[in-house]
């Protein structure tokens, strides 16, 4: 059995980390958090189309990203909520996803974002940066 003062500093060091990582992300992600999870499921795959919860959600975030948190906000919450997502998202459906909902987006989605390319004060309405393009 290790030591005690080797098992205390571990959890220190984790506890650390997790509290860094919980404090990065923005307290405007609990909104996202709570619409882009309806758009999961057809991202990676498991519906052919978008059910109407996404389409609803889509338009939400879309407000939010051009009146409210714009869409650096809206990337980085997404690419923390996506981060390692088993399946991964998939770029034909989110460049699918807007013609089917009969919107556009505000904010990038990729599973591969750089939401530091992402202009801070862009809050005009379509989002013209690439929807699925590798951004690395």
């Amino acid at each position: 059995m290790p030591p005690m003062s080797y098992v205390v500093r571990t959890l220190l060091i984790v506890l650390s980390v997790s509290a860094s990582a919980a404090a990065s992300r923005h307290p405007s992600c609990k909104y996202v958090d709570e619409y882009f999870p309806d758009c999961l499921d057809y991202l990676v795959g498991t519906y052919f189309i978008p059910p109407e919860e996404c389409c609803n959600s889509v338009g939400v975030l879309n407000y939010m990203a051009i009146h409210l948190m714009g869409p650096r906000v809206i990337c980085q919450c997404i690419e923390a909520r996506v981060m390692g997502t088993n399946p991964p998202l998939m770029p034909s459906r989110i460049e699918a996803l807007p013609k089917y909902c009969g919107t556009h987006l505000s904010f990038p989605i990729s599973s591969a974002m750089d939401c530091s390319r992402v202009r801070e004060e862009d809050k005009s309405g379509a989002y013209s940066g690439g929807l699925s393009k590798n951004w690395s």
